[in-house]
C-alpha cells in the first residue's frame, strides 16, 4: 500500500496548493479589483472636478463677457455724448455765425437801401427843380 498512500499524499499536497493558489488568486484578484475601482473612483471624482471647474470658468467667463459688455456700452454712450455734445457746439456756432452775417447783410441792405434812396431822392429833387426851370 505504499504507492496508494504516496498517492493519497500527493494528492492531499496538490489539493492543499490548489487551496492555497486559490486563495492567492483571490486576494490577488480582490486587490485588482479594489484597485480598479480606486482608479474608477479616482477618475470619477477628476472627472467631477474637471466638469466643476469648467463649470465655474466658464461662469467666469460669462461674467467677464458681461462686464466687458456693460463697460463696451458705458464707453459707447459717453463717447456718444461727447460727439454729441460738440456737434451741438458746433451747430450753435454755426448758427450764431449764419445770424451774424445775416444781420450783417440785413444791415448793409438798409445802409443800401438808405443810399439809394437818398440818391433817389436827390434825382427826384434835381428833376424836380430841373423840372420847375423849364416850366419858368
Amino acid at each position: 500500500m505504499g504507492l496508494r498512500d504516496f498517492l493519497k499524499s500527493l494528492l492531499g499536497k496538490t489539493e492543499t496548493a490548489i487551496d492555497v493558489a486559490g486563495d492567492k488568486f483571490d486576494d490577488v484578484s480582490s486587490t485588482v479589483k479594489k484597485t480598479g475601482t480606486l482608479i474608477a473612483d479616482d477618475a470619477s471624482e477628476f472627472a467631477k472636478r474637471t466638469f466643476e471647474n469648467l463649470k465655474e470658468a466658464s461662469g467666469e467667463l460669462k461674467e467677464k463677457t458681461k462686464e466687458a459688455a456693460q463697460d463696451f456700452k458705458e464707453r459707447t454712450k459717453e463717447e456718444y455724448n461727447e460727439v454729441k455734445d460738440v456737434a451741438e457746439k458746433q451747430m450753435n456756432e454755426t448758427s450764431e455765425f449764419v445770424k451774424e452775417k445775416v444781420s450783417d447783410i440785413q444791415d448793409a441792405l438798409k445802409d443800401k437801401k438808405s443810399e439809394l434812396e437818398e440818391k433817389a431822392e436827390t434825382k427826384l429833387e434835381d428833376t424836380s427843380t430841373t423840372i420847375k426851370k423849364e416850366e419858368n
